[in-house]
């Protein structure tokens, strides 16, 4: 999974879909939520390919992986997915047209961390359940006066 921030095949400007705010403030970009939950930025090498591939017929703005950098920051993503269009399938995730982030990692391994500890917990309770309960304890001597315990010798 490559990730943003060590892209060295990445375009030196992307073109990314951009909702216009009021005069005198920055454009929002535009996020999709994708259907296991993550948030993408989809981004184009090119405004024609940003107006062939997405159809939202919003406006654009040209950014720098700086820029797109300092974007994530105040307007967390957790993955860029490059010319591809929002409303066609999702990429695969180790796409060469998927960067990811490095607080979708942070999530991700949250996430594996979080059902590592379920899992253990569903085991132990597992083999609690499996044990053999313990009757009460007689000492060997009457039980073998009661007949219940054979003499071996």
């Amino acid at each position: 999974m490559p990730c943003m921030e060590s892209r060295q095949n990445a375009p030196d400007v992307v073109f990314v879909p951009v909702i216009d705010r009021a005069a005198g403030q920055e454009p929002e970009i535009v996020l999709h939520t994708l259907g296991d939950g993550r948030i993408a930025l989809y981004a184009y090498t090119d405004p024609q390919t940003l107006s062939r591939l997405h159809a939202g017929g919003e406006s654009w703005a040209s950014y720098t992986m700086t820029e797109l950098q300092a974007a994530h920051r105040s307007r967390p993503y957790d993955l860029v997915i490059l010319d591809a269009d929002p409303a066609g399938p999702e990429p695969e995730r180790d796409s060469s047209k998927v960067w990811h982030t490095p607080s979708a990692y942070q999530r991700e391994l949250s996430q594996l961390a979080a059902r590592a500890e379920a899992l253990s917990a569903e085991i132990e309770q597992a083999e609690a359940k499996s044990r053999p309960k313990a009757g009460p304890v007689r000492p060997v001597r009457k039980l073998a006066r009661s007949g219940l315990l054979a003499a071996s010798c």
